[in-house]
């Protein structure tokens, strides 16, 4: 990879100071974020920031921008023989955007437990959970049994209906009771 530019290095300050607080900061408390002593610097900073989306302006306050929040994703890495990797810069993503299509529906939820391994669910993962569609069968969905919740497959007979574990060492609940589907399973996450 090539060395990264002088606003590639400032930006990566910028984005640290904007993930770790959530906010845009000032002109002037930018200047140390990215440490130099102009504001006409800072100025400069923003105004390519953005001409570049980074950064949005609205009634004169700076939003941030689609590519603020995006991460860089890389074309691929090979699992097998190494391969040299692509520059990232051409291609962000949006993890919220990537894991949720609906998100005035969607929440996030912690994984307990090891019923879903074999789906590749383990323990602490996080599941993106869209509570606004139809579900259909063999779905991953967040069913309620017995007044809890559990992250299961669904499978749909003539007159019932079942939850299936990713797991052989657990058992098919089959609910005797009424079965409520709290969401279809869209994405998840796993922090190493």
């Amino acid at each position: 990879m090539s060395k990264p530019s002088l606003f590639q290095v400032y930006l990566s300050k910028f984005r640290k100071f904007y993930f770790e607080y959530r906010t845009v900061p000032t002109f002037e408390a930018s200047k140390s974020i990215i440490g130099v002593q102009s504001k006409s610097a800072v100025y400069r900073f923003f105004q390519q920031m953005l001409d570049e989306w980074y950064l949005t302006k609205k009634d004169g306050s700076y939003y941030p921008g689609e590519r603020l929040v995006s991460i860089p994703l890389f074309d691929s890495v090979q699992a097998g023989v190494p391969i040299d990797i692509a520059d990232p810069t051409s291609t962000p993503i949006n993890i919220e955007e990537y894991l949720v299509d609906n998100p005035t529906q969607t929440v996030l939820l912690r994984v307990k437990g090891e019923s879903m391994i074999n789906a590749w669910l383990h323990e602490w993962d996080v599941v993106a959970v869209d509570t606004g569609i139809d579900h259909r069968e063999w779905d991953m969905v967040i069913a309620m049994v017995d007044n809890e919740y559990t992250v299961k497959r669904l499978q749909k007979w003539t007159k019932s209906r079942e939850l299936h574990p990713d797991n052989p060492n657990f058992w098919v609940i089959k609910p005797e009771g009424e079965l409520a589907i709290f969401g279809v399973v869209v994405g998840s996450m796993r922090r190493y």
